[in-house]
């Protein structure tokens, strides 16, 4: 009779283990979605936001995210300062090749981006100086790395050299077919 109980503790055991994981799937959870069209307009929200485009301090982010932006780089941090700064907007979010960012500055500041999927991999990285308005424009057309369907976390930093990360934050976008930029809920 013990032998079945034991027998029997260990199945159950081992159903739990698979039903609730000890290590999760995805080291970051990208949820919700601020939709915006090709000129950047804002459409809508699909999921919860949070704090997805706002600007926060440095220290209210987690080392392994602080690491996502810890490339190597060769900008020139002359003529730099601590300045005000717009939140970047993304767009069009959804996307399907090509997606857009466009990040404001008052003065010279050092930015820094870095394209995360979920399970925590940086797949592209940018460093670069702008004074007022810069839009880049980000290729996603690579199936294989970008299939339809994902989602994608850009964390972003700017910097001057009094005072490096000055601000900081993260947004998500989504990669979809063409068809959902006039229903962007095919994509969700």
């Amino acid at each position: 009779m013990r032998y079945i109980l034991f027998i029997l503790s260990i199945l159950f055991l081992q159903g739990d283990c698979r039903k609730n994981p000890i290590l999760p799937l995805d080291k970051i959870s990208i949820e919700g979605f601020i939709l915006r069209d090709n000129l950047g307009n804002q459409m809508g929200v699909n999921g919860s936001a949070g704090d997805d485009w706002k600007l926060r301090d440095w220290s209210q982010f987690s080392a392994a995210e602080r690491g996502y932006l810890d490339f190597t780089e060769n900008i020139d941090m002359s003529n730099t300062a601590v300045t005000i700064i717009n939140e970047p907007i993304a767009y069009p979010n959804p996307f399907t090749t090509v997606g857009a960012l466009s990040f404001y500055a008052a003065d010279s500041v050092k930015a820094k981006l870095a394209v995360v999927n979920s399970s925590g991999q940086v797949l592209q990285s940018y460093a670069f100086k702008f004074k007022g308005y810069k839009n880049i424009a980000l290729n996603f057309s690579d199936i294989n790395t970008y299939p339809l369907g994902i989602g994608l976390r850009y964390y972003f930093s700017f910097s001057a050299a009094a005072q490096q990360n000055f601000k900081a934050g993260y947004g998500d976008v989504k990669k979809c077919k063409a068809s959902s930029f006039s229903n962007p809920n095919e994509c969700f």
